[in-house]
């Protein structure tokens, strides 16, 4: 988890500290309620307790609920349990799993929304590129911030033949360090700089990270979990699935709210009348089958 709060900070320092040029108030706005949204979310996925149905390893030897599984290091028997998240060091359970796909879609949007404010940056430095193509070396090489540039130093004399040719006089290099002093002037050196680097680095992470979040929904919608996400025993449709997730009022889904987490008990789960005949029987119901032939061979 420090890993991703330090992702967060990096974004957070290059994006509003760094840069000097101010966003916009919507910008500020927009973000503002994202940060406050994903802090709450995640505030509320730790504070809620995941739904213990017993707190000892004895009770494991006895028949339990549906889809219930011992955790360790929750010291108990979480009902409905999703998966063991390490990076956030907590079962993701009947109860919490609303604040963890919430903080999951926010932080999501997060990551998207500060690589879409890099993207805005970097389409200008792009657009100042395509606009100084026409231009040669010795043109550019006027301009104030190239002048002192080492891109500029006279060529030694073997290469005089080369300079001649205007159409090697036209470099990316020259374009582009003319583009980049333009820009560290306009959003401050640092910033700018940075820029490259985190550009690609928010690409792939929110690339990633969407991947995972697209997994969590879609197995949430089909009342599946990260431990059995081909069992569908559990699907009673949409609607019903997220219900049981989610709490009774669609218009609080998005909000974590404290207290809005399911009222769902979790100790038995509605089934689907046509499951797959695939979907392998959960441990627990294996070791209850396991136990009543035991009995009746006694």
């Amino acid at each position: 988890m420090v890993a991703v709060w330090l992702f967060v900070a990096i974004n957070f320092v290059h994006l509003w500290v760094l840069r000097i040029a101010r966003w916009s108030l919507t910008t500020i706005g927009a973000t503002s309620v994202l940060v406050l949204l994903v802090v709450s979310s995640y505030s509320l996925m730790h504070l809620t307790p995941p739904g213990c149905w017993a707190t000892d390893a004895e009770s494991t030897r006895t028949l339990l609920p549906p889809r219930a599984r011992y955790v360790r290091r929750a010291g108990g028997v979480v009902l409905n349990l999703d998966h063991f998240c390490g990076w956030l060091g907590a079962p993701i359970g009947l109860r919490n799993r609303k604040f963890y796909l919430q903080f999951t879609v926010y932080s999501l949007a997060l990551m998207a929304s500060a690589l879409m404010l890099d993207l805005v940056d970097a389409c200008d430095v792009a657009r100042c590129m395509r606009e100084l193509s026409p231009f040669t070396k010795a043109s550019l090489c006027q301009e104030h911030e190239l002048r002192e540039s080492a891109l500029c130093a006279k060529r030694p004399s073997g290469e005089a033949q080369l300079a001649r040719d205007p159409s090697l006089e036209r470099t990316f290099a020259c374009r582009f360090a003319v583009c980049m002093e333009r820009a560290a002037s306009m959003y401050g050196a640092a910033y700018t700089w940075l820029l490259q680097f985190l550009v690609v680095v928010n690409f792939f992470v929110t690339v990633g990270y969407a991947r995972w979040a697209w997994t969590l929904l879609s197995l949430a919608a089909r009342n599946r979990s990260v431990l059995c996400p081909d069992d569908d025993r559990y699907d009673v449709g949409v609607m019903a699935n997220l219900r049981q997730i989610f709490g009774p009022r669609p218009m609080l889904w998005a909000l974590p709210l404290p207290g809005s987490e399911t009222r769902f008990e979790g100790l038995e789960f509605p089934l689907n009348p046509h499951p797959s005949c695939s979907s392998p029987p959960p441990i627990e119901e294996k070791a209850a089958a396991e136990e009543q032939k035991q009995r009746k061979l006694v």
